[in-house]
């Protein structure tokens, strides 16, 4: 069976520019090197905007609030070995 995550992105607006992270070299080669808006997995039982806050302070070292308010969308997609629902907020 697939995996399937739950994952948060915050769409980060500065100035007129919009804030894209480069991967790592990662498990897969179709995600390897790709760009991507910051954020990351859902741990069970944490709100999502509350698991977006919790990566940009883990993984950028930004400590922004995220109001539940400004949710974007929610993309679904597939990749060849997972899937992810992915919850998009926008920060300006």
């Amino acid at each position: 069976m697939m995996k399937h995550y739950e994952v948060v992105a915050a769409v980060i607006e500065h100035d007129g520019k919009i804030l894209c992270m480069q991967r790592n070299k990662g498990k897969f080669d179709y995600v390897s090197y790709k760009f991507e808006f910051p954020g990351g997995k859902v741990e069970a039982g944490e709100e999502r905007h509350t698991a977006l806050e919790r990566e940009l302070r883990e993984e950028m070292d930004m400590d922004i609030s995220i109001p539940e308010d400004a949710y974007l969308m929610t993309v679904e997609h597939t990749y060849p070995d997972f899937a992810i629902n992915m919850h998009v907020y926008q920060k300006e």
